[in-house]
């Protein structure tokens, strides 16, 4: 046998193993997360579903540990982020107060298969989307209205949603709420040329003037910013940690060990993670949300870091004054924190999503709640 040959054969054989490692370690973290987060069937609520949704399947999952206790909708950030593992590791106490519901947003992990209509992806498209699956939740779990829950990216279809259709929301929680994008976007890239060029990061503050110097960044451009936002810790204090591993790496164990998930979900988002930003950047840049929901008809809850870049709090003070809520609204800003305030002030996050507001609204946790 040649030379090339064996070369060839190890090569094959260390890529099967490195695979079969992988796999193993999905097996692994998948037995791990059941272990942290598990529902008693014969009292809660544990269901997976792939509905037909504006023409494409959609997927949703269904977690809580009472059938009867409010259905909550999620509405993750991104574009094209479906932390579906992340919230139930670093939230599940919601799983307590609320039956959840993980919604993947069109052209996202569960929600994306080829081939797909690329020429859907519009941000109408996603309004009509979250009010679609807002419509079957009802319907399916035989409720009148649930509670609407969104953070970053989410907000933008949360508030607009909430303030068409208030007759179907108890309320609307949202954290880091965006307000103008194009506005908030400008702001963080201020906010990172100057702590590059404090840091002496040449490189960085060259890049970042070649952008603005562009006038409208591209969608890869403007993850490249947020990486730099992320250095500088923009979305959480710099090495911010949460059960264990750095928080990227975590996320992204969590998302690979997510049982939800299938191998060719997992593949999408890996591969294509971009697919839903680069669909959606440019018509999102002109979106002010303050003008398209003015006034929403149910309980408003802003949850906000005080530190926050990507979501400018100045610009979430400015919604809330504005803002016609005559069922009330609240503005609770934590001091200490970035975008990430679930993360950075949890303690005080949760007593607002598992006591504060359940009590406001008159839900009960149910037995057995943390």
């Amino acid at each position: 046998m040649s030379v090339s040959c064996i070369a060839l054969l190890g090569i094959l054989g260390a890529g099967l193993v490195a695979v079969s490692g992988l796999l193993v370690w999905r097996k692994l973290l998948q037995r791990r997360l059941l272990a942290l987060t598990p529902i008693d069937p014969e009292q809660g609520v544990q269901d997976l579903h792939h509905v037909e949704i504006g023409g494409i399947t959609q997927a949703i999952s269904v977690r809580g540990h009472d059938r009867d206790a409010p259905l909550l909708l999620y509405l993750h950030g991104g574009p094209g982020e479906p932390f579906l593992a992340s919230v139930r590791v670093y939230l599940p106490e919601l799983e307590h107060v609320y039956t959840v519901a993980y919604w993947a947003q069109r052209g996202t992990a569960g929600s994306f298969r080829r081939p797909f209509p690329s020429e859907t992806m519009t941000v109408e498209q996603m309004f009509a989307d979250t009010h679609a699956v807002v419509e079957w939740l009802c319907e399916h779990y035989g409720r009148e209205k649930l509670v609407l829950m969104a953070g970053s990216w989410g907000t933008v279809l949360g508030a607009v949603t909430a303030a068409r259709y208030p007759e179907r929301f108890l309320a609307y929680i949202a954290r880091s709420q965006c307000v103008d994008l194009g506005e908030a976007d400008a702001f963080a890239g201020r906010w990172a040329l100057e702590r590059a060029t404090e840091n002496g990061d040449d490189a960085v503050v060259r890049r970042i003037q070649r952008v603005a110097a562009s006038g409208q960044p591209t969608a890869l451009q403007g993850f490249r910013i947020a990486a730099d936002i992320a250095r500088y810790g923009g979305y959480a204090e710099k090495g911010a940690r949460a059960n264990g591993p750095n928080l990227p790496v975590s996320i992204l164990g969590q998302l690979w060990g997510c049982p939800e998930l299938s191998l060719a979900d997992l593949l999408h988002a890996l591969t294509n993670p971009l697919f839903s930003a680069i669909h959606l950047w440019g018509p999102t840049q002109g979106f002010k949300v303050d003008e398209l929901a003015p006034k929403i008809e149910v309980p408003v809850y802003l949850l906000q870091g005080r530190n926050d870049i990507v979501a400018p709090t100045f610009l979430v003070e400015r919604y809330f004054e504005a803002l016609e809520a005559p069922a009330g609204k609240r503005l609770v800003i934590f001091e200490n924190s970035q975008h990430l305030a679930h993360l950075t002030e949890r303690e005080a996050y949760l007593s607002w999503l598992l006591e504060r507001i359940p009590n406001e609204l008159g839900f009960e946790p149910v037995s057995g709640s943390p």
